[in-house]
């Protein structure tokens, strides 16, 4: 993060944001925030919710869904890539009911000859990923038991050696996937698109995010905790915190967002609400880790 004084343009550099292709806070919109326009559509009157996740940067709504009313979010695209990370908010009003209850996915379902791409779920009180590998599927499954009405952080990476589920920021479960067979059919949020004819979810969905890379257990372990995830160093910023102002911070990938700065250290408010405290500002520079 390079400039002085409020108001000026700031370009930030050194963003460990790589590789994230997808991400949707749906706070009152269905906007892909990752800057590459893979913006949602809500199906069958999927609506916001005021309930969302216990996490430290501002977040005002999540997607709300119904399954009797076969409710979802979809997409068009599958951003499947062979190292892989999705991750998601959850609170499910419906567990343990017979149901499939998809949270995100794009796989082409059925566990049968031609099955690609992945997805996770709950089923039976408990939570579950699965993949397809062209002749079936494989998957970590099952894994812990999942409350009704509570928020859960879920993630799932694919390397070129594993795939490894997370619950809350914890390793869960580990399963060799080398031969996982790439999705065909678009990503969804609250079933998956093809191949079954249920699979809807009940509850809400918040924070979803789509990687094309595997993100190490510390970085899934900061999502968990409410972190957005990045480092920047500054300088030059004598004046960071004795102006005011709106800022334009401008990302070296060629996305941009506006934020403000107060006089008593604020706030870098990045990409729809997403708020980082500024806790420690130096005259001299320093490094800013949210």
């Amino acid at each position: 993060l390079i400039g002085a004084n409020a108001a000026n343009t700031w370009t930030l550099n050194g963003d460990d944001r790589v590789g994230l292709v997808g991400y949707w806070n749906f706070d009152n919109n269905t906007t892909d925030w990752s800057g590459y326009g893979y913006d949602g559509t809500l199906v069958n009157g999927a609506t916001y919710s005021t309930s969302v996740p216990p996490t430290s940067f501002a977040n005002t709504n999540s997607i709300s869904l119904v399954r009797a009313n076969s409710q979802k979010v979809t997409f068009g695209a599958t951003l499947d890539s062979p190292n892989l990370t999705v991750s998601a908010w959850f609170y499910a009003t419906a567990t343990n009911d017979g149901y499939y209850h998809s949270i995100v996915g794009n796989e082409r379902g059925g566990c049968s000859s031609g099955n690609r791409g992945w997805f996770l779920f709950e089923l039976g009180g408990t939570l579950n990923s699965e993949y397809g590998i062209g002749t079936g599927c494989g998957g970590v499954s099952p894994g812990p038991h999942i409350q009704p009405n509570t928020w859960y952080q879920v993630a799932m990476t694919f390397d070129s050696v594993t795939a490894t589920l997370y619950l809350d920021g914890q390793q869960v479960g580990q399963r060799g996937a080398a031969t996982r067979a790439l999705a065909t059919e678009s990503l969804a949020v609250g079933r998956i698109n093809a191949g079954d004819s249920d699979f809807y979810f009940s509850g809400n969905i918040d924070d979803v995010r789509i990687y094309n890379r595997a993100l190490t257990a510390a970085e899934i372990a900061g999502q968990n905790v409410g972190n957005i995830g990045g480092s920047f160093y500054f300088a030059n910023i004598e004046n960071l915190t004795g102006g005011t102002g709106a800022d334009t911070f401008v990302y070296s990938n060629g996305g941009s967002v506006s934020g403000a700065i107060d006089g008593n250290g604020g706030a870098l408010t990045l990409q729809s609400s997403i708020a980082i405290p500024i806790s420690t500002v130096t005259s001299t520079g320093g490094n800013i880790t949210f």
